[in-house]
């Protein structure tokens, strides 16, 4: 089971290495989603504790999951060694 699951890791990290656009795009996909789903019903209580807008808590952390999301996916992406997805032009 070890072997099968190294090999799909390699061949992953193959695919990503061969098309950095799309893998870059589904990895800052899903570390956004993770940090979202993660922070926002935190803040939200947060905010009905303190007596906040639950509203504001919940775009406040949508915020910050885009903007940390994106720092942490480009790490990821350097430190995995797929290359930057090529620019138009």
């Amino acid at each position: 089971m070890v072997q099968v699951a190294g090999r799909a890791v390699t061949d992953l990290l193959r695919w990503a290495r061969r098309n950095p656009l799309w893998s870059r795009l589904w990895i800052k996909l899903a570390l956004r989603l993770g940090l979202a789903l993660s922070v926002v019903p935190v803040l939200q209580t947060l905010a009905e504790t303190y007596g906040f807008s639950v509203n504001l808590a919940a775009v406040a952390g949508v915020v910050a999951a885009l903007l940390v999301g994106t720092v942490a996916a480009n790490r990821l992406c350097d430190r995995l060694g797929i290359p930057p997805a090529p620019r138009p032009g």
